[in-house]
């Protein structure tokens, strides 16, 4: 997404399947589509976290700028706007192959794009694909 190789990660026990490669083979982060999706729920994302905070924080904008203070990063971050500025507000940083359970109880694999954002350093947001590579959710970690 920010067009570097991430790093993937698994937890350990699991292995390295077939389903995984497949599944990691199929993401496609360069679809329009799927891009424009993960903009508007990120955005989403850091409204919520803004939200949260809202007695701490008068602005998305003083809520970046403490996020920077506080984890030596990012500073002079411009808070963004709107689904279409968000991108340069997060850093994805790893590709996580989860084993996971549906709410009814069916075993699936998940795709996580991990990353850090301007908004909130300490969880970041997450990206999470299923093993077709289509788009699950994207929200705080």
């Amino acid at each position: 997404m920010n067009n570097a190789l991430l790093p993937v990660d698994m937890s350990g026990d699991e292995m390295f399947t077939l389903k995984a490669a497949n599944a990691l083979k199929r993401l496609r982060l360069d679809c329009p589509e799927t891009a424009e999706r993960i903009r508007k729920l990120l955005w989403l994302a850091a409204c919520e976290s803004h939200a949260q905070n809202l007695e701490m924080f008068p602005t998305l904008q003083d809520q970046v700028d403490s996020e920077a203070r506080f984890a030596g990063k990012r500073p002079g971050q411009i808070a963004p706007t709107g689904p279409k500025d968000i991108m340069a507000a997060v850093t994805f940083t790893g590709v996580h192959v989860i084993n996971s359970t549906s709410a009814d109880g069916q075993a699936r694999l998940l795709i996580g794009v991990m990353g850090e954002c301007s908004w909130d350093a300490e969880y970041g947001v997450a990206v999470l694909f299923d093993d077709a590579g289509r788009l699950v959710s994207a929200g705080g970690a």
